[in-house]
């Protein structure tokens, strides 16, 4: 599954998951969690799930606390809009402590910094959390996620992205399938990014706190803000799949990658 956040989409999506219409701050999140959730509705067997870079963010526990097991992994990053360390560290001992039936762990979900066994999970997923990460860092976080998956298991997340910047999501997608996953239903067209109800991030919430390694005189603005929305499936179970998706979705024309501006 291959997508983009869109009002409609997450209008139509929330009437399931009233939470999510909400106030917050910020508007991208909402549109990953409605997609979350709408994906997992959809696939049977699902027991255990993790999200990893939750933050304080409570909805995935909420939603799926009672009819699933829900893991959590996040820890203290030196990021310029995370609070002070001590402080982080309160406020995740209460995150914690608010969602009694939530199974969490401090760390990463990188090679060697947690501890989750092999073939762990039915489902793995994050929102608005890769974008974060430097291309190394990346690779490793999909690295794990294919290791702590089942055969067969899905990887589920929302990618937020500045508009115009298709060679970034070209590249996603590309690292997914290196990475061993494969989307079950690859589009044979390329996705429109210019869609009238393309959803798009607050300014206010890009100024205040995406922006805030800029000085507060002069700070500029780079662009919307939108999500990318991912599902792809891991193990034996994509591998027949796999080749055929590199070469279908990526050469199809060499003019024209999966995902254009258009």
């Amino acid at each position: 599954m291959i997508d983009v956040g869109a009002v409609e989409q997450w209008w139509e999506l929330s009437r399931r998951y009233a939470p999510l219409r909400e106030i917050s701050i910020g508007f991208l999140k909402p549109i990953g969690y409605c997609f979350i959730f709408s994906q997992i509705e959809k696939l049977s067997g699902v027991k255990r799930v993790l999200e990893f870079g939750h933050g304080f963010n409570p909805s995935l526990f909420r939603q799926l606390g009672d009819a699933h097991e829900v893991h959590g992994i996040d820890d203290y990053q030196a990021l310029p809009y995370f609070p002070e360390a001590k402080e982080w560290d309160r406020n995740y001992q209460a995150f914690v402590a608010g969602l009694p039936k939530g199974h969490f762990q401090r760390g990463l979900l990188a090679k060697g910094k947690n501890n989750f066994p092999d073939n762990s999970f039915d489902v793995v997923c994050s929102v608005s959390v890769l974008e974060e990460l430097s291309h190394p860092d990346l690779a490793d976080v999909i690295s794990e996620a294919h290791r702590v998956l089942r055969p067969g298991g899905h990887f589920i997340n929302s990618f937020d992205f500045i508009e115009g910047s298709d060679g970034v999501l070209n590249n996603y997608l590309r690292m997914q399938v290196e990475g061993g996953f494969c989307f079950e239903d690859p589009c044979d067209r390329a996705i429109n990014l210019s869609r009238r109800d393309l959803a798009f991030e607050d300014q206010w919430t890009v100024m205040k706190y995406y922006n805030i390694t800029q000085p507060d005189m002069g700070r500029k603005w780079h662009g919307n803000w939108c999500t990318f929305l991912t599902a792809s499936v891991s193990g034996a179970a994509a591998g027949g799949l796999r080749k055929g998706f590199l070469r279908g979705l990526f050469f199809r024309r060499k003019d024209l990658p999966i995902v254009t501006f258009r």
